[in-house]
């Protein structure tokens, strides 16, 4: 694990609102691709840092895999899973990414009285399966 990702992991870890957050975060994600996206468009929010921690913000240097496995791990040994369904407060983005859009993986449910404007991401029932 390099540097700038254990940095991350310590700040995220260093007090109970931002572990708080973390957690919901991964409660909120349906699959790991998803936890990981949702904690890069949180790294990059440059509102979710003090001035001290803007170089996590490019999350260019971040190995995403490592920090997705430590908190995976982290997380089932108190037997948190992820949600059915993707909630997020950067649904906007996580519909814009090629993966989910042109995946078989992942379905996109228009919700009720938006004109198909607003979407549900869930996985494919096949993938909650193997998830």
């Amino acid at each position: 694990m390099n540097a700038i990702t254990k940095s991350l992991l310590m700040y995220f870890n260093q007090d109970s609102e931002t572990s708080s957050t973390i957690m919901e975060i991964y409660r909120s994600s349906i699959d790991d691709y998803t936890f990981m996206l949702a904690l890069k468009y949180f790294v990059q929010d440059p509102n979710n840092f003090p001035k001290e921690f803007k170089s996590f913000s490019g999350g260019r240097s971040i190995n995403w895999n490592d920090v997705v496995l430590y908190y995976k791990t982290h997380f089932q040994k108190f037997n948190l899973e992820y949600g059915k369904i993707l909630f997020s407060f950067y649904q906007s983005k996580f519909l814009q990414d090629k993966k989910i859009a042109e995946s078989k993986k992942y379905s996109l449910i228009p919700i009720t009285g938006t004109n198909s404007s607003q979407y549900k991401i869930v996985l494919k029932k096949h993938e909650r399966m193997l998830a």
